[in-house]
This record gives C-alpha cells, sequence and structure tokens, in this order.
C-alpha cells in the first residue's frame, strides 16, 4: 500500500511537470513568434513613420 501511494505520488509529479514544461514551450514559441513579428516589423518602422501609428 505504502508503494502504492509512493508511485501514484510519483505519477502526479511527473504529470504535473510534463505540463509546466509543455506551457513554458507553450510560452517561449509566443514570445518567440512575437519577437519575430517584432523584428520583422522594427526596420519597416524606422523606414516608414506612418507604420508608426497602427
Amino acid at each position: 500500500m505504502n508503494y502504492r501511494r509512493e508511485n501514484f505520488y510519483v505519477i502526479i509529479h511527473g504529470t504535473m511537470a510534463n505540463v509546466f514544461v509543455a506551457f513554458l514551450s507553450l510560452l517561449a514559441e509566443a514570445f518567440s513568434r512575437r519577437l519575430a513579428l517584432v523584428l520583422c516589423f522594427l526596420p519597416r518602422l524606422k523606414r516608414d513613420p506612418g507604420m508608426r501609428t497602427m
């Protein structure tokens, strides 16, 4: 019974870690995509001042 409970805790912690890692990777992907968008738009912003109002 004791072994079973420990196994249950290990499974729970493993799932929590997996969810956390997935969330972190998703966050990093969104951040990198936004960063890529900003990097794409930055030279255009410097060239065209009218785009800055958007």
